[in-house]
């Protein structure tokens, strides 16, 4: 019997050291990609990408090896989301310009889509954005900060009301326990 509990105690100490060890070499393990490595290719040539060629992108950065490349990304992006917005899967919700509500009589055609602004000075600001160049004028009104600015996602919108609904339900909780 001695033999055995001797065994049985040998065994959960040997156990409990190469945990451990385990737990000590564990401790000198980095987490995550190496910060200083970046192995990125890019989506159309296939090549090395640079990271200061990026473009924002589904919550995260999409990196390209050169302007080209990164243009070609802009401009799919910009036809993508006039789709977005002809088939009202996208609504205005702002002036791009300002962020400021929209008036009637304030639009102005950005290649087939109509986009409404909040006064004629911002109006005016994007008709000629259109006569200067109008492939550059969807490009900017359709990516980045005028289309953050001025547009919205049906999802978006939906989690907009769901949120102020939540808002509106702990407001009146509060006012119902309030009154007990």
């Amino acid at each position: 019997m001695f033999k055995t509990t001797a065994l049985v105690v040998a065994v959960c100490f040997g156990t409990l050291a190469m945990q451990q060890d385990g737990a000590k070499k564990k401790k000198n393990v980095r987490k995550g990609p190496d910060p200083a490595a970046f192995d990125a290719k890019c989506p159309y040539s296939g090549g090395p990408a640079k990271k200061a060629m990026a473009a924002n992108f589904g919550g995260g950065e999409v990196f390209f090896c050169c302007k080209d490349c990164l243009g070609k990304f802009n401009t799919m992006k910009a036809k993508m989301n006039v789709q977005l917005f002809q088939t009202k899967q996208v609504k205005q919700v702002a002036c791009p310009i300002s962020g400021r509500p929209v008036k009637e009589g304030n639009e102005v055609a950005f290649a087939s889509a109509k986009v409404g602004f909040c006064c004629g000075n911002c109006k005016s600001k994007g008709t000629e954005m259109v006569k200067k160049d109008a492939e550059a004028a969807v490009l900017t009104m359709f990516t980045g900060k005028m289309y953050a600015k001025g547009f919205k996602s049906q999802r978006q919108l939906n989690q907009k009301k769901r949120a102020s609904g939540k808002k509106a339900e702990t407001k009146a909780d509060a006012k119902s326990d309030a009154g007990k």
